[in-house]
């Protein structure tokens, strides 16, 4: 039996036995096959290396993101706001690539795109946040 057929079937998951999710997960496969060299040094260099990414990308979800659902206080003041519809500017950072994902707006623009891309997120926090008084 394949492990990566069994993935989204958690019943069949308590079946594995720790040797068999050693060598390949349960989760979703990885990208990177090096993760499942049997020299361990290669093993090793690819966590190393990729575990940033592994983190973000690898691990299923188990709930929704903060901004998927409505978030309200009280019945006036909305919370959401869609970054990539209200807060963009024009000129967004090109040198992220050509694909229409590399044009969205990723969590960690607020810090790491340059303040004159970023601006109206600021500005926003200031405004719903009651901080310029």
């Amino acid at each position: 039996m394949f492990i990566n057929k069994l993935y989204g079937c958690p019943e069949l998951s308590y079946t594995l036995t720790e040797p068999q999710l050693r060598k390949k997960p349960f989760a979703k496969p990885f990208l990177q096959d090096d993760f499942f060299s049997d020299d361990i040094a290669i093993s090793n260099k690819a966590v190393e290396d990729y575990k940033d990414h592994t983190l973000a990308f690898g691990l299923p979800a188990l709930s929704h993101a903060a901004g998927s659902t409505e978030l309200k206080v009280g019945n006036t003041f909305e919370l959401n706001t869609n970054m990539n519809t209200e807060l963009k500017t024009v000129g967004w950072p090109a040198e992220r690539g050509p694909k229409i994902e590399d044009k969205s707006w990723l969590h960690s623009d607020a810090k790491d795109i340059s303040y004159r891309y970023v601006h109206k997120l600021y500005d926003t926090w200031v405004e719903k946040g009651h901080l310029n008084q």
